[in-house]
């Protein structure tokens, strides 16, 4: 017959506010999940708009393929910050929404007209993406003292 485990017995775990029990992912799922699907539809819109607007070019050919090898990049970028938002949501979802404000603040510099023109996706974006910001730290914040760290 084996012996019940005493407090005794066990490794002194790393004192925390979250317990394994009370830290649960997946309530924090839907606003993650949002805001790393915002990040993937930014990363798709800039590669889509940047493909066509290479191909409505009338700039010399290698220009477009520089200012589509540049949008091509950013895609990528928001790209490789949804998929981060599995590990670092928090960390993920604050650059990639810093990084598109800026894009969007410069864009509107370079041209004025352009704030209005897709308003309501840009919106919801930041939307999403800020909405997001405090469950995404507290997940990130428990996965870190789930983990020890």
């Amino acid at each position: 017959m084996e012996k019940p485990a005493t407090p005794d017995s066990q490794p002194a775990a790393e004192e925390t506010i979250f317990s394994q029990d009370e830290f649960v992912p997946g309530q924090y799922d839907k606003y993650i999940r949002q805001a790393r699907n915002a990040l993937f539809i930014v990363a798709a819109v800039q590669f889509l708009f940047g493909a066509f607007l290479t191909y409505q070019s009338n700039e010399e050919p290698i220009v477009a393929w520089i200012g589509f090898a540049v949008v091509a990049f950013v895609s990528a970028l928001f790209f490789g910050l949804g998929l981060y938002t599995k590990k670092k949501p928090y960390t993920a979802i604050l650059i990639g929404l810093i990084l598109y404000i800026s894009l969007l603040l410069l864009d509107v510099v370079t041209n004025p007209a352009s704030i209005f023109k897709g308003i309501i996706l840009k919106a919801l974006i930041i939307f999403y993406l800020a909405r997001s910001l405090g469950d995404a730290k507290e997940a990130q914040e428990g996965m870190k003292h789930m983990k020890g760290g």
